[in-house]
């Protein structure tokens, strides 16, 4: 399956249930996770990925720096995994 399929079908679920989902594209920080999903006062960020892929060098230094920040940082490489973190932050 395409990281891209995977990625529209969460950010889907995630709107469907109140989250905002920000694309970020913030080209000078390369490494950057690829969403930033806000709801009910809390921040996390998804690093989508397609099935059996790793993060790169580049974006493993960027999820220690927000992990360090407080921030949690998920790869997610197929949609059931992606509708499993909602899910903890809808029912807790």
């Amino acid at each position: 399956m395409r990281e891209s399929i995977i990625e529209s079908s969460v950010i889907r679920y995630a709107k469907n249930n109140g989250f905002t989902a920000i694309k970020l594209r913030d080209m000078s920080h390369k490494g950057a996770p690829d969403r930033l999903l806000l709801y009910r006062g809390t921040a996390f960020f998804i690093e989508f990925k397609a099935p059996g892929k790793k993060l790169r060098p580049e974006q493993l230094r960027y999820k220690a720096v927000l992990e360090a920040q407080g921030f949690s940082v998920y790869r997610v490489d197929n949609i059931a995994a992606g509708i499993d973190i909602i899910k903890r932050y809808i029912y807790g």
